[in-house]
Formats: C-alpha cells, sequence, structure tokens
C-alpha cells in the first residue's frame, strides 16, 4: 500500500497496521522517512523474500517515495497495490508561487495553475505506484484507489490509459471489495 503522505502512513500504522496484516498471516513491513537508502534496499529485499517463500508481505509506503516510483516488483513479487489518498503536495509558499506563476501565463482558465502545479504532479505520483507491479505483458495486479477523490472527473481523466481501461468502481459496503479481488484473481 503507499499512502498519500508520511502522516497518512503513520496514521495507519498507529490504527493497528501490523496487528491487521499479521492476523492473515503476511508479514508487515513499513517504509519510514529516516531509512537510509541501504536500510531501505534492505526492507525491500526482505519483502521480496517473504514474497517468495511465505504467504506473503504487505509494505507500506508512501506515494513519491523511492518504493512507489523507484521499485520494480514484477511477476509475483508484488500482486496488489492500494493508493490510499490522493498524494498532493503539501501546501508551500514555493507551491502557491507555482501556481501564481501558471495562472498568470495561462489565459483563460483560473485554475490551470492548481491543475499543473499540484493536481497532474499528485496523480502522477498515484500512476507511478500503481504501475510498481506491472513491468511486464504477463504482470496482473490488482490496484486500489482508495479515495473516492479518484472518481471525480477532473482525477479520473489524468489517471494512466491501461488504469482506465480496467477500472471498476466499487461501493463502500462490506465485503464488496474482497469479493472483488476474489475475482479478479479467478479470471486471471
Amino acid at each position: 500500500a503507499f499512502c498519500a503522505s508520511y502522516r497518512v502512513l503513520e496514521g495507519i500504522e498507529k490504527a493497528g497496521f501490523k496487528e491487521a496484516i499479521r492476523s492473515i498471516g503476511k508479514f508487515p513491513l513499513i517504509e519510514k522517512r529516516s531509512m537510509s537508502s541501504s536500510d531501505n534496499d534492505q526492507l525491500v529485499e526482505q519483502y521480496k523474500e517473504y514474497s517468495r517463500i511465505s504467504d506473503g508481505s504487505v509494505l507500506l509506503g508512501v506515494c513519491g517515495g523511492r518504493n512507489s516510483e523507484g521499485q520494480d516488483f514484477p511477476g509475483d513479487e508484488m500482486n496488489a497495490v492500494m493508493i490510499c489518498g490522493i498524494p498532493y503536495a503539501s501546501p508551500t509558499n514555493r507551491l502557491k508561487k507555482k501556481i501564481d506563476y501558471y495562472d498568470s501565463i495561462i489565459e483563460g482558465n483560473s485554475s490551470s495553475g492548481r491543475i499543473l502545479a499540484y493536481i497532474i504532479p499528485a496523480i502522477m505520483r498515484a500512476n507511478q505506484a500503481c504501475g510498481r507491479p506491472i513491468r511486464t505483458l504477463q504482470d496482473h495486479a490488482a490496484i486500489i484507489l482508495a479515495d473516492y477523490r479518484f472518481k471525480s472527473r477532473r482525477i479520473a481523466k489524468l489517471l494512466s490509459s491501461w488504469i482506465l481501461k480496467n477500472i471498476v468502481a466499487i461501493r463502500d459496503k462490506r465485503g464488496l471489495l474482497q469479493a472483488s479481488i476474489r475475482n479478479f484473481y479467478q479470471t486471471r
């Protein structure tokens, strides 16, 4: 699962992520903001090893982080990806200036700056994370966009075409997601 931010990741961790993952027989691994490059490499190797020798593992990371953009998980190394929230950048003065700049050079649409500087980069990060397990034509993975805002036209049209072509909206009702994922794997 890739979270919109470390704040979201830390909230999921505090809500009992490790215990929940262990309760389904999987091994939980969590990307930390403070990890060195070599520590992160060890985390990824551990994740891949658990995927090979056991019932699997669940990696919790962030969109825009090392593992959501810099790692590939082909074959059976990763069979599902969940994007927890839209990975918008934190509002900073620099971002505000970038939005204002785009607004000043693009006429006719007062939200162009926000779209170019804020929305498109966020969806690009989500697209990157969605593609981690899909590295060859033979690869397949369930991709879960866990934020109702992905359904909005303004956001959905920015998703990669291969995601849009296969997207299925599932209501937030107990058991529906699980049944849909089970059906996905049975038809592959």
